[in-house]
């Protein structure tokens, strides 16, 4: 009773004349006709299109050319739906692509256009954000506990101690490159120049550059490649890459440090639960000891 029930309602829902005589009737419903009307059938009848559209269907109290005119337009309606979803997805993922071009390439560019850069990735990221209709906690800005700041305070200064006694000694060793800091020579006993740095290494280092690379670009990444975890680390080292020639000011040492300095807060992006704030705190306690090491002549 109930297969034959839903049977006709489906028939019905089509917009196909049925003539209700009998079950037997019911049960000769193709498999292709329920699944046109988005059911899904639980015993497939063995039978499809073809037949309710060859000329035995025309004799035959299942459909009248009227319901097979129906049928042939829900296809049709079906396959133009299916054809626009596919060139939507299509022009999404060429946005996708098309934005992360611009947004990664835009470091690669000299130094003197840092400024106009950050302009420029601010007004891309607003604007995406407004037509996506995105959330801020898509760009990990997420409830923050105590514990958890303590921690990314500490792994910041650890971190900056390991990189200047031992990461940055091994670079220079291995390439003969070391990073060049003699743009910040100012900063070296004027506390004044301290100051104004280290406001700047919190806002721009911190803030902006944890909100671009890591909260803004790898979730872009995550969307493209749908969360898996190959198109997180294909995420984290085209940042990397961005990010260490974003510093090309520094020499060829400053672009191999800031590239394993990306990869490193890129692995504790995701390890602290793609919250951003972290990481802004990761950065600027890193920044800080390495700006504390500038002002004594300690670099």
């Amino acid at each position: 009773m109930r297969s034959g029930f839903n049977g006709l309602a489906v028939m019905r829902s089509c917009g196909l004349a049925v003539k209700s005589r009998s079950h037997a009737v019911m049960r000769s419903c193709s498999l292709g006709v329920v699944q046109s009307c988005g059911v899904q059938s639980r015993k497939p009848c063995g039978m499809v299109l073809t037949p309710l559209l060859s000329k035995e269907a025309n004799s035959s109290p299942l459909l009248s050319k009227e319901g097979q005119g129906w049928l042939v337009l829900g296809i049709l309606r079906k396959s133009l739906l299916l054809k626009k979803f596919i060139h939507t997805m299509k022009k999404t993922i060429f946005i996708d692509i098309a934005e992360l071009v611009v947004l990664l390439t835009l470091p690669m560019l000299s130094s003197v256009l840092s400024f106009v850069y950050i302009i420029l990735a601010l007004v891309i990221i607003f604007l995406s954000k407004y037509l996506r209709k995105e959330k801020w906690q898509d760009y990990g800005f997420k409830s923050v506990n105590f514990r958890n700041i303590l921690l990314a305070s500490a792994i910041g200064i650890a971190f900056a101690m390991v990189d200047n006694y031992l990461l940055e000694p091994l670079v220079n060793m291995i390439t003969g490159e070391a990073p060049d800091l003699s743009s910040f020579d100012e900063v070296e006993g004027n506390l004044a120049n301290f100051l104004i740095l280290l406001a700047i290494g919190w806002a721009v280092g911190g803030f902006f550059e944890e909100f671009l690379f890591r909260g803004y670009l790898l979730n872009r990444f995550s969307t493209l490649f749908s969360g898996s975890s190959a198109g997180r680390w294909v995420g984290v080292i085209a940042v990397s890459i961005s990010f260490a020639f974003a510093h090309s000011y520094q020499d060829f040492g400053g672009i191999i440090s800031a590239f394993y300095i990306s990869l490193f807060f890129g692995w504790l992006y995701y390890m602290f639960g793609k919250n951003v704030w972290y990481l802004m705190l990761v950065h600027a306690f890193y920044d800080t000891v390495g700006i504390v090491y500038l002002y004594l002549g300690m670099d």
